[in-house]
C-alpha cells in the first residue's frame, strides 16, 4: 500500500521553551499504522538537570498532553532520569541522556503511565541536527510502539536529507506493546519540550501514514 506523508515545519525552525507544539493529521483517527519524524537541535551551553521530551499522538488540540488529555502515547525522556541531560562541547556538540531514557508511555487524564525503558540513552545534537523517530501501530487492546533516536553524538547534519534519517547510526529500540483502554481517537501529532530556558529546535516534523 502507498505511504501517505504530511510534513510540519519546513525551512524554518520551530523553537520550544517549555511549550507544546500540536497539530492534527490530515487524515485525522483514520490510520492502523504510522511514523513520525522529527528533525531537531539546540543552542546547548552546558548540562541540564531536568527537562523532559515527549513525542506521541494525542486527541484533537485541546487535549493534548501538556494539559490534561484524554488520552496520548508515545515516548519521553524524563531529565530527571539517568542524570539529566549532560553537555558535550565537541565539535560536535550536543546534549545527551543516561542509559534509562526514552521512555515508552501513555496518559489518561493526568496520569503518566510507564510501561519500560531501554538502556541505550539518546543525544539531541547542537552542532548537526538529526532524527528522532516514533513508530506506532494500533492492535486490538492498544498499541505498538518502538523508536529510534541517535545513541552516539550525530557527525552528520541530516536537515532535509530524508533517505539518511539513520545516517547517524542510531539504534531501534525494541517494539514495546501500550495496552490501556482507548476509543482509538488519537489524531494529532504531539512534542512537548518543558525546559524554559534553552529552546528545542525543530527544523521539521514527517509524519508518514502506512495503513
Amino acid at each position: 500500500m502507498a505511504s501517505i506523508v504530511q510534513t510540519f515545519v519546513g525551512d524554518n525552525a520551530l523553537s520550544l521553551a517549555n511549550e507544546e507544539f500540536v497539530r492534527r493529521m490530515a487524515w485525522g483517527a483514520n490510520w492502523k499504522r504510522l511514523a513520525i519524524w522529527v528533525n531537531l537541535s539546540g543552542q546547548w551551553v552546558g548540562n541540564i538537570a531536568n527537562a523532559d521530551f515527549y513525542i506521541g499522538l494525542c486527541q484533537g488540540t485541546t487535549n493534548t498532553f501538556k494539559g490534561t488529555t484524554d488520552e496520548w502515547v508515545g515516548i519521553y525522556v524524563a531529565g530527571v532520569f539517568g542524570g539529566g541531560w549532560n553537555y558535550t562541547a565537541g565539535p560536535p556538540a550536543a546534549i545527551g541522556t543516561g542509559g534509562s531514557n526514552p521512555r515508552w508511555g501513555y496518559k489518561v487524564g493526568a496520569s503518566l503511565t510507564f510501561v519500560g525503558n531501554v538502556s541505550s540513552g539518546s543525544y539531541i545534537p547542537k552542532t548537526n541536527r538529526d532524527w528522532w523517530t516514533l513508530f506506532i501501530e494500533q492492535t486490538a487492546t492498544g498499541y505498538l510502539v518502538t523508536y529510534r533516536t541517535p545513541s552516539a553524538i550525530p557527525t552528520v547534519d541530516t536537515f532535509g536529507r530524508r533517505f539518511e534519517m539513520y545516517a547517524n547510526g542510531a539504534d531501534a529500540a525494541p517494539d514495546r506493546a501500550v495496552n490501556f483502554s482507548t476509543n482509538r481517537l488519537l489524531d494529532s501529532v504531539s512534542l512537548y519540550w518543558t525546559y524554559a530556558t534553552i529552546g528545542l529546535e525543530i527544523s521539521e516534523i514527517v509524519v508518514v501514514r502506512y495503513a
